[in-house]
């Protein structure tokens, strides 16, 4: 059976109709911010439960100022990285798909930091998306602050399983390691120079997640 995925940044309308909605079976997210430059890395496993094919859209917010870098679908333990094609090549090409009963998928922007994946099943699978972006955390006021948009991540879905696993790293020492605003997620002081904030829930917060962390100033003839 052929696998087909295709990757478009840019705005396109699809509308898709499902007999039943696929299952959330966990969300996991990722990041690795390291002297102030995040990697985030969104997993997702989805199971169609019909015995028949079924097409649904999925969306994700990321940070205005973060850019996608990866999209990969793992479909029957293979894995399937995105290609960049013209807008109308590509829902073309996951349109055709569908219609033919494969498996596909096809990421698009809706607005600026909105991201929607469409995907197509066949009967009974399950697919695990895997989203990767990239960003420089917002620092003002000697403050690091990386957000994780979580209360409006998917509100069609129900995830009965999330965790959020966020390591820290700097060359100079870490001073300060807060969630504001956010009961619920573990913070830990690995060394001086590395954190760690957990959290994990059987349904999607509330709140989004902020983590604020401050350093010490860098000695006065830098680093490299």
């Amino acid at each position: 059976m052929q696998k087909l995925i295709v990757f478009s940044l840019v705005l396109l309308a699809l509308t898709t109709v499902s007999a039943a909605q696929p299952v959330v079976d966990y969300l996991n997210i990722n990041a690795d911010v390291n002297n102030g430059y995040a990697i985030t890395t969104v997993e997702e496993k989805l199971t169609n439960p019909l015995d028949t094919p079924s097409d649904d859209e999925f969306k994700f917010l990321i940070p205005e100022a973060a850019f996608i870098s990866g999209f990969t679908l793992i479909i029957d333990g293979k894995e399937y990285n995105a290609d960049v094609l013209p807008k109308e090549e590509a829902k073309q090409k996951f349109e055709q798909a569908a219609s033919q009963g494969k498996s596909a998928g096809l990421l698009e922007t809706k607005t600026q930091n909105l991201f929607s994946y469409s995907l197509s099943f066949e009967p009974r699978q399950s697919i695990i998306v895997r989203l990767k972006y990239e960003q420089a955390v917002k620092k003002s006021l000697g403050k690091y602050e990386y957000a994780l948009f979580l209360r409006k991540t998917d509100e069609a879905h129900t995830v009965n399983d999330i965790s959020v696993n966020l390591n820290i790293s700097s060359v100079n020492d870490i001073t300060t390691l807060e969630t504001p605003g956010f009961s619920g997620a573990s913070k830990k002081y690995l060394s001086t120079t590395k954190g760690q904030v957990k959290y994990s829930a059987n349904a999607l917060p509330d709140k989004d997640l902020t983590v604020v962390y401050t350093t010490n100033n860098p000695p006065l003839n830098g680093t490299l």
